[in-house]
């Protein structure tokens, strides 16, 4: 293990953090200093690392520490000491087997429990800096993440409590295993109840609430592990992903998930689609969705990350914009991890923060000024100082902290190699700004949206939004082609309609019962192909309920 600094000359990819200081002026030599990036290294592991940094109190001294997790099952738990060092508290070395899936943390036991191709294990403290692993049940075939019941549930009508769960695959069957308490005078688990599916499970499991659902080849259950009833929810082809969260604010979690396709599916709590779900997305989603209120309208969006953009959907189906943007040479134009979701610059709007190609970590911000047309232009662009780029190839999701408590947000990352870089931005640290943190939502890695509700904004009591209703392009002209597009925020669902009159009032053209839906852009609701119009000045009427909103469109051929 070592902590030190170095050039990274092979970064020249965008932005390298190497800061020149106190250069001297001289006509033959000049003399200055640098410092470098700061890493530290884990061993001599060589590999990829798809892990997240995992930052919390392990040994329970009142102190968060950063644990590192290797695929090679090693375990590195480093604590801050003071300014930029930090040192190593314990390890634990692994031998002859691997981690596939990402870990979890059960912040109540202060144990961090995952599967192995060995089995189901916990890495936990002996003492302050001693550190140990144990396999509390020995299996093969790992199906997915261990996922961490905090508090502890009952199963009814008995004294049994659950504390884990987890699934593999056997004989084509999944199964799901519910774990009760770890006896921690010799590290035995109990199974203490599970289900047998009819096919293998073929994506992540998501809990919220008692309830878990878990997805085979064609089919979705839901499973109430309380009173242990299990029901086919829905049909649905080849899932990739799921997470919970109440997209459109009726007071239940939605199961949102991806397919293998890239089909995007919202389902209710019943197991029926939304409305104008299913969508497909034009490329291969990277895996599971990150949650959070991109928008400030109230309610939340799933954030998906491609191969090279991110796109962000929310409860209508709306696309509300797609980040087509290759950032700049030479080539890095693919995104690895999945996103987070968090304010990182405290300005009350959430940005993205994604790991990609060529060693670099980007950060997205968000403009959802409407004034403009869309899709024509991104609504996405990089914020500074990102791109990073660092030595070696990141692909795990990012971890933000402040783990030298100096008041500032820090970013850590496992990178190839057994490398761990940190960042150290200019931003204050809240962490109620972590809104999508991690991979899975949280360290629990329950595929569940548990931050703050969004609060919806106030429009006022008008139906139509000032300064939200609009159509572009406008004037139109033979440049811009011959359709005109509607932005239409509205402060309660409505059908709206829309009249076309000319400068003597004579009607145009007519659209009726466009549904458009409240705090919502609406923009692809109304597209309107004018090529017949002439050049000239017409007026369009949108009325929705009793209300009437009036607008002036010119035409130049």
């Amino acid at each position: 293990f070592n902590s030190e600094s170095r050039p990274n000359s092979d970064s020249y990819y965008g932005k390298s953090n190497i800061d020149i200081h106190n250069i001297s002026i001289s006509d033959s030599v000049m003399y200055f200093s640098l410092s470098y990036i700061w890493y530290l290294q884990n061993g001599i592991y060589s590999g990829k690392n798809p892990f997240p940094i995992i930052i919390e109190d392990i040994n329970d001294d009142g102190k968060k520490e950063m644990i590192s997790v290797l695929p090679d099952a090693c375990f590195y738990v480093i604590q801050h000491v003071i300014d930029d060092t930090f040192e190593l508290l314990g390890s634990y070395l692994s031998s002859n087997t691997n981690i596939k899936y990402v870990p979890s943390f059960d912040s109540v036991n202060k144990i961090i429990v995952g599967v192995s191709n060995s089995g189901f294990y916990a890495f936990y403290a002996t003492s302050y800096d001693n550190f140990s692993l144990k396999y509390l049940d020995i299996f093969d075939n790992p199906a997915s993440q261990v996922i961490v019941v905090n508090p502890q549930i009952c199963i009814e009508g008995t004294n049994d409590t659950i504390n884990y769960i987890t699934s593999r695959n056997s004989d084509n069957s999944g199964i799901i295993y519910l774990y009760g308490k770890i006896d921690k005078n010799n590290w035995q688990c109990s199974v203490v109840d599970s289900f047998v599916l009819s096919d293998s499970i073929t994506c992540n499991l998501a809990y919220k609430d008692s309830l878990l659902y878990c997805a085979t080849e064609d089919t979705i259950y839901k499973i109430n592990i309380c009173t242990k009833d299990v029901n086919e929810l829905t049909q649905i082809e080849n899932p990739k992903g799921m997470v919970l969260a109440d997209v459109n604010n009726d007071n239940q979690d939605e199961i949102n998930c991806v397919t293998i396709n890239s089909d995007v599916y919202i389902f209710k709590n019943d197991g029926s689609l939304l409305e104008n779900f299913p969508i497909c997305l034009d490329t291969v989603a990277v895996s599971t969705p990150a949650v959070g209120d991109l928008d400030n309208n109230g309610f939340l969006d799933l954030i998906f990350t491609s191969a090279n953009n991110v796109y962000v959907i929310d409860y209508t189906g709306e696309f509300l914009s797609i980040s087509q943007q290759e950032i700049s040479n030479p080539d890095t134009s693919q995104i690895f991890s999945e996103p987070t979701c968090l304010d990182f610059d405290n300005d009350g709007k959430l940005e993205i923060c994604v790991a990609m190609s060529h060693s670099r970590i980007v950060m997205y911000d968000i403009d959802f000024n409407r004034n403009k047309p869309f899709p024509y232009e991104s609504d996405f662009s990089i914020m500074e100082p990102f791109p990073l780029s660092f030595p070696r190839n990141i692909i795990a999701t990012p971890t933000f902290a402040d783990l030298d408590h100096n008041g500032y947000t820090e970013i850590y990352f496992n990178a190839d190699d057994g490398y761990v870089y940190r960042y150290v931005s200019d931003n204050p640290f809240y962490e109620d700004n972590l809104i999508w943190p991690t991979q899975y939502g949280n360290v629990e890695r329950t595929a569940a949206y548990t931050s703050p509700e969004p609060s919806e904004p106030n429009w006022g009591e008008n139906i139509f939004v000032d300064g939200q209703v609009y159509l572009y392009p406008n004037p139109l002209c033979q440049l811009s082609g011959y359709e005109i597009h509607f932005n239409i925020l509205v402060t309660k669902d409505a059908n709206v309609s829309v009249k076309i009159f000319d400068i003597a009032g004579n009607l145009i053209k007519k659209v009726e019962n466009i549904k458009c839906y409240k705090n919502v852009n609406n923009r692809t609701r109304l597209n309107l192909d004018i090529k017949d119009l002439t050049s000239g000045v017409y007026f369009v009427q949108l009325k929705a309920r009793d209300e009437i909103k009036v607008l002036k469109l010119a035409i130049e051929r």
